[in-house]
């Protein structure tokens, strides 16, 4: 599949990303390092300090003098000079105590916050780094090279689940460069599940974004709103789905009666592919040939749906799927509807074949086996 851009303007989003981030963001986190640095340099400075002036208040602490370790023989000289000196020699002992104390609480707390600064500092580094080589990766290679690798990032699946764990949300978590990159590529966009648990105030913009870097792309939707569902669904949401019904190649549908209705009534001129899943019957829809001129393919994906109900373009079907249980008779019925129908698949009631059947049955048997 080609690569669609989608958008005039997105040939020269490319340079003007990489500029961005080589101008701002390592602009940045060089300022943060160079900031991180002259702050670790002053706590050094400080725990310098602090470690000179414990080591004076231990060296007054341990000063003879101070300490009044005497020495005399004469115990009458002995008292006379303790009762002088030993009552100043106790407070300022603890004097020197309390400010012990008080500096090493200051120098713990320097070098707690020394540690903390030096982690800061060496993950702006890792950064810094991980950005150059980025830089420089993003630099050798085309913008749509890296397109291309972005789409092989996608989930293995037919629908996307917005998850900002996943690619294309995670893709534009990782840098500026990337970011741009990841929404100028409206394939990266072009499949969505939505589900009706959905609210307007936390998916309508989202949803809105989606579809906007989805640029012309066509659009693969997985829409599932049960009928417990419709009355707390916003209509605002639907409405912003159907903006987008030119674009729709494949849908995959499970709705009610009246948003079902809603849906196909819209000119999709590019729609290829219809499923249905309901849990209700889906009485008299009719799906108008000029509605879907490009459509190939439609299966019923739950046993309520019973294709006798549906009025379908059917001389356009290539392919054709039910779940419904009919009997042969009725599957034949379907058949002769179906000129260019390639493959059909169905659910019988039983095998038994009627005698003015048998002629188109062994017809198409053979042409499935062809």
């Amino acid at each position: 599949m080609a690569l669609d851009t989608g958008e005039k303007e997105t040939d020269s989003y490319a340079l003007s990303s990489l500029d961005s981030f080589n101008a701002s963001d390592d602009h940045v986190v060089q300022n943060d390092i160079s900031e991180l640095e002259e702050k670790i340099m002053s706590i050094d400075l400080n725990v310098s300090s602090v470690q000179r002036a414990l080591e004076g208040i231990y060296k007054e602490k341990a000063d003879p003098h101070i300490r009044h370790k005497l020495s005399y023989k004469s115990s009458f000289f002995r008292t006379m000079v303790e009762s002088v000196t030993s009552r100043p020699s106790k407070n300022q002992l603890a004097t020197l105590d309390t400010e012990i104390t008080e500096r090493q609480g200051d120098l713990e707390r320097l070098l707690s916050d020394r540690q903390r600064l030096k982690a800061d500092l060496v993950s702006r580094k890792v950064e810094l780094a991980r950005r150059t080589c980025m830089q420089s990766s993003m630099g050798q290679l085309p913008v749509e090279l890296w397109a291309q690798i972005f789409l092989l990032c996608l989930p293995n699946e037919d629908f996307i689940t917005p998850d900002s764990r996943q690619a294309p949300l995670l893709l534009c978590q990782i840098c500026s460069a990337w970011r741009n990159v990841a929404t100028g590529t409206p394939l990266l966009w072009s499949a969505l599940s939505i589900r009706g648990s959905w609210r307007r105030h936390i998916w309508k913009s989202s949803l809105e974004r989606w579809l906007k870097r989805s640029g012309n792309a066509f659009l693969y939707l997985d829409i599932s709103i049960p009928a417990y569902m419709e009355p707390t669904f916003d209509y605002h949401i639907f409405k912003v789905i159907i903006s987008s019904a030119d674009r729709w190649h494949h849908l995959r549908l499970n709705l009610t009666n009246q948003l079902l209705r809603s849906m196909l009534n819209n000119h999709m001129p590019v729609l290829q592919t219809l499923e249905f899943s309901s849990t209700y019957p889906i009485a008299s829809l009719n799906v108008q040939p000029s509605h879907v001129p490009n459509l190939k393919t439609v299966s019923l994906l739950t046993k309520a749906l019973y294709i006798q109900s549906l009025s379908l373009p059917w001389n356009q079907l290539t392919h054709l799927s039910s779940r419904c249980w009919l009997n042969i008779g009725q599957h034949v019925d379907i058949l002769c509807k179906c000129p260019n129908l390639q493959s059909y698949s169905m659910c019988l009631v039983h095998a038994e074949i009627p005698s003015s059947c048998l002629k188109l049955y062994y017809h198409t048997t053979y042409k499935s086996w062809k």
